[in-house]
């Protein structure tokens, strides 16, 4: 065996006696090697102290994943050196995962618009047939259409028509946002101009509701307040009629005849329809 003293080598024999393996004419000494040439794999260099085949340590850390090398001569070659961990050690992106050389994507390509070959065939996105309807281009925005794998190519980035809502009215003083046909968003969110009547006045003791121009809504429905002049006095014997502060009318209009009394018999005092005294003789006045 290897390291055997042995009488016949080193005699014009190319191989030791009753041993196997090679004869170092030297030491006259059976060995399993005398050189490089006579080893390989993890252990790639002869140790011709002793004979022997070994590891040749070349990296402090594993580094090189696919040459079958155990290169920092822990015993681990490749994938199987923890050192391996994510690192590339075969074609198409493969990496190791375990003590395997894996695809980290998986078997079936499912990601298909990040220019990525996930499942390591050698085909990515949507050429591979695994993506064809699959999504390869994501929606941008409301007005922008989502693009799928078709006949191996992700087709041309398009937008949502022209006029189709986007955003609708959230209440009258809401405008509805449509898309332009260019953008991939939906026009900024506009609402109607502040002061337009977004509640019509259903007499002289209700106002008009307006748009205040920030709020979709029309504000709430409200009455003038008890007390308001809803028709002015227009003559010297006519009163202003007040809102009640729960009806939308103005009371009907009222005159006052006690204030057109001038101290004369001889007159009929009224109040006329235009708000204003007549004095009507009906006799002689003294």
């Amino acid at each position: 065996m290897p390291g055997t003293a042995n009488a016949s080598c080193g005699k014009g024999g190319a191989a030791c006696e009753s041993c196997s393996g090679l004869c170092d004419a030297a030491r006259r000494t059976c060995v399993s090697c005398v050189g490089d040439a006579q080893c390989g794999g993890p252990t790639p260099r002869c140790d011709t102290a002793t004979g022997t085949c070994v590891c040749a340590k070349t990296e402090q850390s594993e580094s090189r994943c696919t040459d079958g090398q155990d290169n920092d001569c822990d015993g681990l070659v490749d994938c199987a050196d923890p050192d391996c961990g994510a690192k590339t050690c075969g074609a198409n992106g493969k990496v190791c995962s375990g003590a395997s050389c894996a695809c980290p994507g998986g078997a079936t390509e499912l990601t298909c618009g990040d220019g990525k070959d996930d499942d390591c065939d050698g085909l990515v996105d949507c050429a591979d047939p695994d993506c064809q309807g699959r999504t390869c281009r994501a929606a941008a925005g409301v007005c922008d259409q989502e693009e799928v794998c078709t006949a191996g190519v992700c087709p041309a980035d398009k937008r949502i028509g022209n006029d189709i809502v986007c955003r609708p009215s959230r209440g009258v003083c809401d405008v509805e946002e449509r898309c332009d046909g260019q953008g991939a968003a939906c026009p900024g969110d506009w609402k109607v101009a502040a002061g337009t009547v977004c509640n019509a006045s259903a007499g002289a003791c209700d106002p008009a509701e307006t748009c205040d121009g920030v709020n979709p809504v029309c504000p709430a429905n409200s009455l003038h307040p008890s007390g308001y002049v809803c028709r002015a006095v227009r003559g010297n014997c006519d009163v202003a009629e007040k809102c009640t502060g729960t009806s939308t009318t103005c009371p009907n209009d009222a005159v006052d005849n006690s204030r057109c009394d001038d101290g004369k018999a001889c007159t009929t005092d009224t109040c006329g329809t235009d708000g204003m005294c007549k004095y009507i003789p009906i006799g002689v006045c003294y």
